[in-house]
């Protein structure tokens, strides 16, 4: 049996900038919030900072498009990842090409 696509229109596109409003990182969510708070906690929403909301809410799969052609758009710009979309090996993931 084929799975059916979620048509749910919960997630949204967003970005974090830090006190110089310098984007540091571009992502998605379903709960904008909650996702503010678990980056508090790792570090990467730092005091000052603020978590952007880019985009209307869209399915999962429409926003994840949307956060890889903002990431290679971000790359395109300036040569590198944003500084905590770079993965713990230095390699890009498969969306961000």
């Amino acid at each position: 049996m084929r799975r059916r696509r979620s048509t749910r229109r919960d997630t949204v596109a967003y970005s974090i900038h830090d006190r110089n409003n310098k984007r540091t990182y571009i992502g998605s969510t379903n709960n904008p919030r909650r996702r503010a708070s678990e980056h508090v906690k790792s570090g990467k929403l730092q005091p000052g900072g603020k978590l952007v909301v880019e985009s209307r809410k869209m399915t999962r799969k429409s926003a994840q498009n949307l956060e890889g052609k903002k990431i290679r758009g971000y790359r395109n710009r300036t040569g590198k990842l944003p500084k905590n979309n770079s993965t713990s090996n230095g390699r890009w993931n498969r969306w961000f090409r």
